[in-house]
């Protein structure tokens, strides 16, 4: 049987440092399971799907738990992407037009969406709105 290469998700520096960053409801950190699993699912499915996006002029991206695009994990000392971070840099090319969601704070997708633009120069994603790269 061949080796397949592990699945990581790339830890990047965060392009709006000074924004809000989600650590759980203690404050202390979320839990490994978030980037290890939630996160890497939502990467793996985003990538494998691409081709049928592609049918597809307008996409969106609709989160029901999003955060404010950055998370931090209990015990670690650096942060890396959350859930809409994680979307918009698996579908770069085939971009979502939205970016939705339905149960949090709007200063969550207003902190994301800001990272989104500041990730891709290509992007405008205030009121929600994300331009496709280029």
């Amino acid at each position: 049987m061949k080796n397949r290469q592990r699945f990581e998700l790339p830890i990047l520096p965060d392009p709006c440092p000074k924004l809000v960053v989600e650590r759980g409801s203690s404050g202390q950190g979320l839990g490994w399971w978030v980037p290890q699993v939630k996160h890497t699912y939502s990467a793996k499915y985003i990538s494998v799907t691409r081709k049928a996006q592609a049918k597809f002029r307008k996409r969106i991206l609709i989160d029901p738990f999003c955060g404010p695009g950055r998370v931090q994990v209990s015990g670690e000392a650096f942060t890396r992407d959350g859930g809409a971070m994680v979307a918009w840099r698996f579908t770069c090319n085939i971009a979502f037009r939205r970016l939705t969601q339905s149960v949090c704070r709007r200063a969550d997708i207003d902190n994301a969406a800001m990272r989104i633009v500041h990730t891709d120069n290509n992007s405008d994603a205030s009121d929600g709105t994300v331009r496709e790269c280029h």
